[in-house]
């Protein structure tokens, strides 16, 4: 990564391949500001402990990466890789996105493995729930599941804003993703259906 800021190229910021080198922060390309991986409101689950081997339980660096994103309603980095594997199901605090850098026809794929039965992935905003604290967006991520079959990928409740861009999502429950809400919502959904 080679950061362009102002018409200067820099080579401060340069992070390794396997993301364990934490970037130094946003930067600037011109205009337009740009949020590193390893920013301070983007959390990279390897940093947690993750070994994305794609059969070690990486349930507990999951909840960490997504605990710390929660505080600062920021970004849960998921590097491609074997695979994330989690083995219960795990709550999206408020605001909190997931973000990885290849979901679909890319090799490797930010992937995640869920190995569970019952809810993989549980968007609840709350009862607090605001437009400045409810947008949530999954991008770029591989998503399926393990040898245990979740019966529900996705589930948002309470939810304001909920984007789901260039994802691959597989699995053999009737329920890829569930939308429920008792107050005004919006959700915006684009992913690959493979045939």
């Amino acid at each position: 990564l080679i950061a362009a800021n102002g018409g200067a190229v820099s080579t401060a910021g340069l992070v390794k391949a396997d993301g364990t080198t934490s970037l130094t922060g946003p930067w600037n390309a011109g205009n337009q500001p740009i949020a590193s991986q390893n920013s301070v409101n983007s959390f990279n689950v390897r940093a947690y402990g993750a070994a994305l081997d794609g059969s070690t339980d990486d349930t507990a660096a999951f909840n960490a990466a997504l605990t710390a994103a929660g505080a600062v309603a920021g970004t849960v980095y998921i590097p491609p890789s074997a695979g994330l594997r989690f083995t219960s199901g795990v709550t999206i605090p408020a605001g909190v996105s997931i973000i990885g850098d290849g979901g679909v026809g890319r090799s490797p794929s930010s992937r995640l493995i869920a190995d569970l039965t019952g809810v993989a992935l549980t968007i609840n905003a709350g009862s607090n729930v605001s437009p400045t604290n409810a947008y949530t967006r999954i991008e770029d991520i591989d998503l399926r599941h393990g040898t245990a079959t979740p019966t529900t990928l996705i589930w948002s409740d309470h939810q304001w804003f909920l984007y789901i861009n260039r994802c691959y999502l597989q699995t053999a429950s009737s329920e890829v993703i569930k939308i429920t809400a008792n107050r005004r919502a919006s959700a915006t959904i684009a992913f690959f259906i493979p045939r």
